[in-house]
């Protein structure tokens, strides 16, 4: 399996800040860095369903174009996957007291939602008990939760 630049640099930036941040609290350094990243991550996860969004109204179901920007999609949520995971496993679930707002566990949900139900409940625990502490949407733990 060949990685791309980017997934090598990303890797290793987070394992640097890593070595900044204590145990109980992130350095705004990689807060910054975190944040960044959840929003690439939630952007790529975004874009091409509303290409096939587009390709769905315009071409219909079973069509070439619509065949292929959901390969395209595949990929996309396979790096997201993995890269959601490498944070969370690293530094939890994100902290609103941390991170201001909860537009990075927004784009997490976004990406375990859209996983298999293995990655799903790989994940559900730590999903359920962000919605009981503030950090994450009620109404999107209930979406994960009726999937």
């Amino acid at each position: 399996m060949k990685l791309k630049p980017g997934v090598i640099l990303s890797a290793i930036t987070i394992y640097m800040f890593s070595l900044s941040a204590s145990a109980d609290s992130l350095s705004t350094e990689l807060i910054s860095y975190i944040k960044s990243e959840l929003q690439e991550i939630h952007e790529a996860d975004q874009a091409t369903r509303q290409e096939i969004q587009h390709a769905l109204d315009t071409h219909g179901r079973d069509s070439a174009e619509v065949q292929v920007l959901w390969q395209k999609q595949s990929q996309i949520d396979e790096n997201n996957r993995k890269r959601v995971s490498s944070i969370l496993e690293q530094y939890d679930w994100p902290e609103l007291s941390d991170f201001g707002d909860l537009s990075a566990a927004r784009a997490i949900l976004l990406v375990i939602q859209h996983g298999d139900l293995a990655y799903q409940l790989q994940y559900f625990a730590m999903a359920e008990q962000a919605a009981e502490s503030g950090n994450l949407q009620p109404y999107l733990f209930a979406l994960l939760q009726d999937r």
